[in-house]
């Protein structure tokens, strides 16, 4: 028998979608976690070490053409960071992006509240005004 025919060859490339995001500060770790929605319009990162360790997720939506930038949804309020009270809880340091791009998930693995270290995951939901 004849071996079976080659595919045919990849025409395509990646392209860069929109301008690249940056962390706020030197020393966040901006990036460490990141989901895309599945449309690929919004998109979620984490800064573990954002505010002296206390961490934080942002998310961000695309609109436009390719090459326009991203636009943070919301803000950096306190219920996105990890901020325990000793500053270190980590938030950002994972996180997941529902396919809709509407709910998140963040955890914070160096939470403190009663038990040093015991860690929160707290979902968060992007309501329009």
């Amino acid at each position: 028998p004849s071996p079976p025919p080659s595919p045919p060859p990849c025409n395509g490339g990646w392209v860069l979608v929109g301008v690249p995001i940056n962390g706020q500060k030197a020393g966040d770790l901006f990036g460490t976690s990141v989901s895309l929605s599945a449309d690929g319009s919004r998109l979620a990162s984490g800064a573990p070490l954002h505010a002296s360790g206390a961490g934080s997720a942002r998310v961000f939506e695309k609109t436009g053409s390719v090459f326009d930038e991203w636009v943070q949804l919301g803000d950096d309020g306190a219920d996105m960071d990890g901020d325990d009270g000793d500053g270190g809880g980590r938030m950002g340091a994972a996180l997941a992006l529902s396919s809709d791009g509407t709910t998140l998930i963040g955890g914070a693995p160096r939470y403190t509240l009663d038990t040093p270290a015991s860690g929160k995951a707290t979902v968060f939901y992007y309501e329009v005004r």
